[in-house]
């Protein structure tokens, strides 16, 4: 029935967005946290290379275990017949979550919409994740150069105005 797999995609949906929201708003603020008590720890190459590895990590971690949970949904719904296996529900919903679709495992009736509903919160989350990533090059980047955001405008303005 097509509300039953609406419902499903959305608890999925919700599920994946709030482990999303708790790992990036956990680690986000643990390094804020970092930065204010121990500012000088945050200020060497070495420290900055380690946040930026551990940011990406974390959220290639966050994606695998959302892709696990649109698995485990996938293996535990009994309308959803072509997945046999856990490896094929893993495979199926990487494939499905980063929006791939090889099309070699292929939902069928009703539950094909969930299809359609995990690569949007793929696409959502990817998203987000490449945003956060951003926003810690960014901060590393301004604390390197000590610029605020009125100085790095009025540089930009200077730049522009020479021929």
């Amino acid at each position: 029935m097509l509300l039953n797999a609406s419902l499903y995609g959305s608890l999925m949906v919700t599920l994946t967005v709030l482990l999303h929201a708790a790992g990036t708003t956990l680690w986000l603020k643990g390094l804020q946290k970092l930065s204010k008590s121990h500012p000088h720890l945050l200020a060497t190459t070495k420290s900055h290379f380690l946040v930026l590895t551990t940011t990406a990590l974390i959220v290639v971690f966050l994606h695998l275990a959302e892709i696990t949970l649109w698995a485990a949904a996938y293996h535990a719904i009994p309308e959803v017949e072509v997945i046999l296996s856990w490896p094929d529900a893993i495979y199926f919903s990487m494939v499905t979550f980063t929006t791939l679709g090889y099309g070699d495992i292929v939902l069928t009736g009703d539950t094909r919409l969930l299809t359609g509903i995990q690569s949007i919160n793929g696409i959502i989350l990817s998203g987000w994740s490449t945003a956060m990533l951003f926003m810690v090059i960014e901060t590393i980047w301004k604390q390197d150069f000590n610029l605020t955001d009125n100085q790095k405008n009025q540089k930009n303005q200077k730049s522009q105005k020479q021929p």
